[in-house]
C-alpha cells in the first residue's frame, strides 16, 4: 500500500527535503498465492475502475491472478514514478 502513496508523501508530507525512498522488489507470490487477499478486495476495483466486471466475474475463482496483477502493477507503477 505504501507504494501508492509515495507520490502523496514526496508532494506533501516531505516536499522540501529532497525526498528519498528505498524501494525493494520482492516476490509477492507468496503473498498473492495466500489466504490473505485483502488487497484485492480493498485495491483491485479502484486501480482497475475499468475493469469491474472481470472483477465481478472471476472474483472468486481468480483472486490469485489478480492479486498478482495488482502486485506486479504497484511495483511497475513504482518504478516508473522513480524515473520521473
Amino acid at each position: 500500500i505504501t507504494l501508492v502513496l509515495l507520490p502523496f508523501f514526496a508532494k506533501y508530507v516531505y516536499p522540501d527535503t529532497g525526498f528519498k525512498f528505498l524501494h525493494i522488489v520482492r516476490d509477492g507470490r507468496d503473498v498473492a498465492l495466500s489466504q490473505n487477499q485483502s488487497p484485492v478486495t480493498k485495491f483491485y476495483r479502484t486501480m482497475y475502475s475499468s475493469n469491474n466486471t472481470m472483477v465481478d466475474t472471476y472474483a472468486s475463482s481468480m483472486a490469485h491472478v489478480l492479486s498478482m496483477q495488482l502486485w506486479n502493477d504497484w511495483n511497475i507503477n513504482t518504478y516508473k514514478w522513480e524515473k520521473n
